[in-house]
């Protein structure tokens, strides 16, 4: 059974109104956060049961089971204390179909490493004494593959990127668009300058066997319940290094269930598109396979909206300030915006 709430969406007003009193029954809102990990571990209790393997791979198994569960801890303490602590996130896309997964993941996993390392080589200027999530930030400003996945604290906003598609050629007979709304704990978001977000922002620049290693050796800790992830192998020893460049006071005592987690990260206002759109992101750790990133996002979903009618949404977005030119304020995005004006 899916407990996650869904609505179709015609206008701004019936976007708004289901917004409005969604958001306002947090208790329902925790209710469907506890519903989904529950039922993933069920499930997984169940294939255990049966001894079944997941991708061949019951360590996995067991690893998942421990991340979920830790999770499910959150959960436990007063419903009424809990609803209070709470957070809401949107993320609009143009396709309803749409894998909620980073481009990075989607498309070029075994690419991370090259996009990451080369657009630092050919740009260096822009990169010098930078801390590695801000190079990730910067990277997906200008559209480069990341394992970020954007969101925003702004339900229009979200909106108007479920009804414009920004770049996907699959996505261009997409009717109908849609806004997931996700509802993550205080302890699952992290500020810019928090150790894990700079831990995880560190995985990119390994290969993607490297980051398998660290994965695999991350899962070797948990199962053996340890807190900390040693300097066990050459993988690991490369992750500690590269944390320490950017933070030399930095002590050994990474939580292997971090690494292959994800986290809510409010990024530095920095630039005016991020404060324009009020954005934030999602950065994902290690996962055994892309379909498992996939459903540990899904699992922080709690609302998703079917949005039709998108070119009379945008019109009505337009009237309330919502559009290219404040959400990109970019000089040629400005002109884009105008010039579309006067068709």
């Amino acid at each position: 059974m899916d407990y996650t709430k869904e609505k179709i969406i015609r206008s701004v007003k019936g976007y708004i109104a289901f917004i409005d009193e969604f958001v306002s029954n947090r208790e329902e809102i925790v209710g469907i956060r506890y519903n989904n990990f529950q039922k993933e571990i069920d499930f997984l209790n169940n294939l255990a049961s049966n001894k079944q393997e997941i991708n061949g791979n019951l360590e996995f198994f067991e690893v998942l089971c421990s991340v979920l569960e830790k999770r499910l801890d959150l959960l436990k303490e007063d419903r009424t204390r809990t609803a209070e602590k709470i957070k809401l996130y949107y993320r609009g896309h143009y396709d309803e179909k749409y894998l909620l997964l980073p481009n990075a993941i989607r498309d070029n996993e075994e690419k991370e490493n090259y996009f990451y390392n080369e657009i630092i080589i050919r740009n260096p200027n822009n990169f010098a004494n930078v801390p590695h999530l801000q190079k990730l930030v910067t990277m997906q400003h200008y559209g480069c593959p990341t394992r970020l996945l954007d969101v925003t604290s702004n339900p229009l906003v979200a909106l108007y990127f479920a009804c414009v598609n920004t770049g996907c050629e699959k996505c261009d007979s997409c009717n109908t668009g849609e806004v997931v709304i996700f509802a993550p704990f205080e302890k699952e978001v992290l500020s810019f300058d928090s150790d894990k977000a700079m831990i995880l922002s560190c995985l990119p620049k390994y290969s993607l066997e490297t980051k398998k290693d660290i994965m695999k050796n991350c899962y070797k800790a948990i199962d053996k319940r340890e807190k900390v992830l040693r300097n066990i192998n050459d993988s690991v020893k490369k992750l500690y290094h590269e944390i320490k460049s950017e933070a030399p006071a930095f002590e050994n005592i990474i939580d292997p269930i971090d690494v292959v987690s994800s986290f809510f990260v409010q990024p530095l206002k920095d630039n005016e598109r991020i404060t324009k759109q009020e954005g934030a992101f999602i950065i994902c750790g290690l996962y055994n396979s892309k379909k498992d990133m996939e459903s540990a996002l899904n699992n922080l979903v709690v609302a998703r909206i079917k949005i039709t009618n998108k070119k009379r949404i945008l019109e009505e977005l337009d009237t309330l300030g919502i559009n290219e030119a404040t959400l990109f304020p970019e000089i040629d995005h400005v002109a884009h915006y105008l010039k579309n004006r006067l068709k």
